[in-house]
């Protein structure tokens, strides 16, 4: 059964195990300074992420059929799905961009114009069972990490020009590009 899938899968070693890594960099806070801007329209995700103030890549993803089922979002896209889509934003970034943080001890901020997201990650506590699944996938992530991001800071929305428009990029309008100033940025 599935109980002996997990058993063998801990025992090789595979997916799901723990392991961490500490330095005495680490233990001095010497390390990156890493900024992960993220933001969401009914329509897609969008991120962008931040290395000691350089801007090195940026994500822009489509919300997904799998992604209106699991988390039993509206049929069609709508602003009812906003807090849910916003957590999903925070969470492609942190998985994204994980490999960067998770073994040194980097600052890690978390930025969006979305309060209760941010509330989210640093309490852990949703409000809703779909959150929850979000919520869920973070803190496995956090788990697995030597350290979980250290700031979550809000912006206004107007300040979050990036992340914005790369959540918009699926929208059907096809009113956004992709920011000038990201050109040439890894995505």
């Amino acid at each position: 059964g599935r109980g002996d899938v997990y058993k063998r899968q801990f025992l090789k070693g595979e997916k799901g195990t723990l392991r961490r890594k500490w330095t005495v960099a680490n233990y001095l806070m010497r390390g990156l300074r890493v900024r992960i801007t993220t933001d969401a329209s009914p329509y897609g995700l969008g991120g962008v992420l931040e290395v000691d103030d350089v801007i090195v890549s940026f994500f822009a993803e489509p919300i997904t059929a799998d992604d209106r089922t699991l988390l039993k979002l509206q049929a069609e896209p709508s602003a009812d799905d906003q807090q849910l889509l916003e957590a999903l934003g925070a969470l492609v970034g942190l998985r994204e961009w994980n490999h960067i943080w998770r073994d040194c001890r980097a600052t890690v901020a978390v930025r969006s114009d979305n309060v209760a997201m941010l509330s989210m990650i640093c309490k852990m506590q949703p409000h809703s069972k779909q959150l929850a699944i979000i919520a869920r996938e973070m803190a496995l992530d956090m788990a697995g990490s030597c350290y979980s991001p250290d700031f979550a800071e809000h912006i206004p929305g107007i300040a979050n020009k990036a992340a914005d428009a790369l959540s918009r990029l699926a929208d059907p309008s096809k009113k956004y590009e992709v920011p000038h100033y990201l050109a040439g940025t890894p995505q």
